[in-house]
């Protein structure tokens, strides 16, 4: 590991631990409420709160024209701070405004868009209440993205605990006492959504000032157009699975899977969004120095060895947790859960993957590989679900990742050449492969005895990496001198 990689390594590991620490935390409390949420709402009403959710989130994508990618791409073009101010105000101005606007002229469709999207009559309100905090929504993407560009992942952490806890304090009281199911849970959103604001956007606006750029506003929408068609056709393979399932098995049907679902992603909550956040506007600085394609190929590598070893803790113990926190109408859920991981893994490969269709800013490689992917999407939604129910939704959302990795690499490649060390990932992905079956087969009769006992032997997946040969030499002393420094704030006898 050269003092390059070295370096990086360090600055992204503080980050993404901090990062990861809030969505950690974001996950135990949500967790800690999961037995509310399974016996006050029905699988039913899980099933509405989900197409909902993921409703509002396809208008999301077509009202944010790639913003997040937009402002962080931009960001660096300058080293200029005035003129990065005005990325992030022109953002404000630009996107925040005109999707608002937007949203309005939504509200007034609310009836038949509810009916179009349920199936079923009398959720207006509750689509009213999905719009309008979906228009606050907007704001709180560009301050988040600013507080990243920046590099403030503990200021960061900190607003989203703030506003985890805050919601999760009115859904308690909106459900709970007040027996407002899913539409107490949507008005807490918009509740403490318009506090953030109100907090939010005065305090971004004091540091960058109120200067804008019309022509830098239009160079983010000409980079931002192409996202549009291409981030929505990946939204379809991300949340169709939901609507077909809906079609061919129902609400409830669909609440089951929705709850796998989640278990299923949290390897993207716990690895792979946190190490994002730092590495997807990181990378564009990193590229401007030497020998970048090789510290890309280092990180990939190990970064790949921690979401695979995350993935296999999360897809063995899942059944019994489930079982822990849950109502027994949901514990069918765990079967989607190993094939979602594994889905999800795939789908973080991307931000690697994608690097050289991004610093050349061809994202019309990346609307070509959505339409590809969302088109076998669909189709094999169509097929396997009809056929198999939530079984076929995980396999099919598992195979367009995976075609989706094989373009994204192919395109970006010819751009920029990305060398990665395959020998190594093969050995990472065979490794946790080869043990998942055997880690399931653990079994005491009692579920919380089983997480502990299948987490313990989840631990030996280093121990196997070890032993295999998977790591090179010096890689082992690096790595504890650069995790002794964080192992000495919690134990004393690593300082020395």
């Amino acid at each position: 590991m050269s003092q390059n990689v070295g370096s990086e390594i360090k600055l992204l590991s503080r980050h993404t631990s901090i990062y990861g620490l809030s969505n950690i935390l974001n996950r135990i409390v949500s967790f800690v409420l999961l037995p509310v949420y399974t016996r006050y709402l029905s699988p039913a009403d899980y099933g509405v709160m989900d197409l909902l959710y993921f409703s509002m989130a396809f208008v999301g994508i077509v009202l944010d024209l790639g913003i997040t990618s937009a402002m962080s791409r931009f960001y660096y073009d300058s080293e200029d701070q005035a003129e990065r101010n005005k990325v992030v105000t022109s953002t404000f101005y630009g996107f925040g405004v005109g999707s608002s606007v937007v949203i309005l002229l939504l509200l007034l469709a609310s009836e038949p868009m509810a009916r179009w999207i349920l199936k079923e009559d009398g959720y207006t309100d509750l689509m009213i209440l999905a719009m309008a905090g979906l228009g606050t929504e907007m704001y709180i993407k560009v301050a988040y993205t600013y507080m990243r560009v920046r590099q403030r992942s503990f200021t960061l952490m900190v607003t989203a605990l703030t506003r985890l806890v805050s919601q999760l304090t009115l859904n308690i009281i909106f459900i709970i006492p007040l027996g407002m199911g899913v539409k107490g849970i949507l008005l807490s959103t918009l509740i403490v959504n318009v506090a953030l604001c109100l907090f939010l956007i005065p305090y971004i606006l004091r540091e960058t000032g109120l200067a804008y750029s019309w022509p830098r506003f239009k160079e983010m929408i000409s980079f931002g157009l192409p996202l549009i068609p291409s981030n929505f056709l990946a939204y379809i393979v991300k949340v169709s699975d939901r609507y077909f399932v809906n079609a061919f098995s129902g609400l409830t049907a669909t609440g089951i899977y929705t709850l796998g679902y989640r278990f299923g992603i949290l390897v993207n909550e716990f690895v792979a969004s946190p190490f994002g956040q730092t590495w997807i506007p990181r990378r564009f600085e990193m590229y401007k120095k030497g020998d970048s394609e090789r510290i890309f190929a280092r990180i990939f590598t190990y970064f790949s060895a921690l979401i695979f070893f995350a993935g296999l803790g999360i897809a063995v113990v899942t059944k019994d947790v489930i079982q822990i926190m849950s109502d027994a109408a949901y514990w069918e859920a765990f079967r989607v859960v190993p094939l979602i991981t594994l889905s999800y893994i795939f789908a973080s490969f991307q931000m690697h993957f994608n690097i050289g269709i991004m610093i050349e800013k061809k994202t019309k490689y990346i609307l070509y590989t959505n339409v590809i992917g969302a088109t076998i999407n669909l189709g094999l939604n169509y097929l396997l679900i009809k056929e198999w129910g939530m079984m076929g939704a995980a396999w099919s959302t598992l195979i367009c990742y995976i075609i989706k990795d094989t373009l994204t690499y192919w395109f970006s490649n010819r751009l920029i050449p990305m060398r990665m060390e395959w020998g190594r990932f093969l050995k990472l992905a065979a490794l946790a492969g080869l043990m998942y079956w055997p880690l399931t087969q653990i079994e005491s009769g009692n579920p919380i005895l089983n997480v502990l006992l299948k987490s313990l032997a989840c631990l030996t997946y280093p121990v196997l990496l070890f032993i295999i040969g998977f790591f090179e030499p010096g890689e082992i002393r690096k790595g504890w001198d650069l995790a002794r420094p964080y192992l000495g704030k919690v134990i004393p006898a690593f300082r020395r």
